[in-house]
């Protein structure tokens, strides 16, 4: 029948929660413009992720920064976020962040969205096909938007959407 099995030492006893985050991938989240400007620390909030900005976000925050508003105040703290990121790396390869998660700007794209989304170059448009680019390269993630439809759009498309609230960023 065999031995009776040892009894493990409790010192060396690995939590189930914490086996499975150390072995889980990396999260992806896309990140809308206007998450950026809701919370200029959104950056900073997806703990053991990897934030992933569309080159169309970077172009809207440029056209934005000039605003004397709330919004353009906002975008100002995240461009000087940016901008100090930058000296951890290149942007484009991808930054580590305090939080053990990583930043990058993404400048690729699916190569095509269907139709019904290609008649118009918007820039919500680009950040759908950003977000669809990652999700056939296979990865494990969604867009984070403030924009009810983005996200109802990024659903037609078969992509992982959440609203972002602070409280509820999620990391699962």
């Amino acid at each position: 029948m065999g031995s009776p099995a040892k009894p493990q030492d409790p010192s060396k006893a690995v939590s189930p929660h914490v086996e499975a985050r150390s072995s889980r991938a990396m999260k992806t989240f896309v990140i809308d413009t206007n998450v950026l400007i809701h919370d200029p620390e959104s950056l900073f909030t997806f703990a053991r992720s990897k934030v992933v900005l569309p080159l169309a976000v970077i172009e809207e925050l440029d056209s934005l920064k000039r605003m004397n508003d709330d919004r353009g105040y906002a975008v100002r703290q995240v461009v000087r976020k940016l901008d100090r990121l930058r000296e951890k790396g290149k942007l484009s390869q991808g930054v580590p962040l305090d939080h053990g998660g990583t930043l990058l700007i993404e400048y690729r794209r699916a190569e095509k969205l269907p139709p019904q989304f290609e008649s118009q170059v918007v820039k919500d448009n680009q950040i759908l096909a950003t977000a669809l680019y990652l999700k056939e390269k296979g990865e494990n993630g969604g867009l984070i938007s403030k924009d009810m439809t983005l996200r109802i759009k990024a659903e037609v498309l078969g992509l992982e959407t959440e609203d972002y609230e602070r409280e509820k960023v999620p990391v699962r």
